[in-house]
């Protein structure tokens, strides 16, 4: 490991910055993983008023800075973290690491967070990339990818009210999610009935026939019969009868 000392971002290149990659980073190596706790710790939803320490992978040398932006949920406010070379992490001599400590601030909220990477060379023009999200359908987590223009794919910090504790009641409980409209249908009387408008536009359609156990159609064409066009129309007509009489069905069974 390199004994050098700790330099502030934005003027933060390590001395032997001049071995980098040229004009350029190398999005390869860039590496963020929200599970990894030697690139966030502590790792999941913390307590209000938790400092969260954030980690970046680099090649050796490829930033000249880089920074954390956060946007606060709560409050709808977006500031900048700079980060730093992390010497005292850093075992590798052909990678980089970077860290900034994020405070989540005094109240519940949740911090979306991405990574704008800058590098400087003489003889070459400033970059600048950003590191987001990979997939943001699973809320923020995982590893990221290297992104050419400022977007707001982001990972997430959820920081919970200090002092929360899960009820007796729901430790190891078994939680039912379920979908009204497609899990029964209670009372048929109150359907809406095909061809009804509906507040998104167009008309209600009931899916592929009357039938309650006919097979969902997709809008997408990806699986499924197909029925484009019909994403925020296509309805069943389960209700709350539907789910009272399968608790109920349920109990007199002796299970659930």
């Amino acid at each position: 490991m390199r004994s050098l000392p700790l330099l502030l971002a934005l003027a933060a290149a390590p001395a032997w910055s001049q071995d980098r990659h040229p004009c350029g980073i190398d999005a390869a190596s860039v590496r963020h993983d929200t599970f990894d706790p030697d690139l966030r710790l502590p790792a999941g939803a913390v307590p209000a008023g938790t400092r969260v320490r954030l980690r970046l992978q680099v090649a050796q040398g490829d930033l000249s800075a880089a920074r954390v932006r956060l946007w606060d949920a709560r409050r709808g406010q977006e500031r900048f973290v700079d980060m730093v070379w992390d010497g005292e992490h850093d075992q590798s001599d052909v990678l980089d690491w970077w860290r900034a400590d994020v405070d989540t601030g005094p109240a519940p909220t949740v911090l979306h967070y991405l990574f704008e990477l800058t590098d400087v060379e003489a003889g070459c023009p400033t970059t600048r990339r950003w590191y987001v999200d990979e997939d943001p359908r699973f809320t923020g987590g995982g590893a990221g990818v290297v992104v050419d223009q400022a977007e707001t794919r982001s990972f997430q910090i959820t920081a919970h009210a200090p002092g929360f504790t899960t009820p007796a009641w729901l430790q190891e409980a078994v939680i039912y999610q379920i979908f009204p409209d497609r899990f029964r249908d209670g009372d048929p009387g109150n359907d809406r009935p095909a061809d009804s408008f509906h507040y998104g536009g167009g008309t209600i359609r009931r899916s592929l026939g009357e039938a309650w156990n006919t097979e969902v159609c997709d809008p997408a064409g990806r699986g499924g019969p197909p029925c484009p066009g019909h994403g925020s129309s296509d309805f069943f007509g389960g209700d709350l009868d539907g789910i009272t009489a399968r608790i109920e069905d349920a109990s007199s069974s002796g299970w659930g």
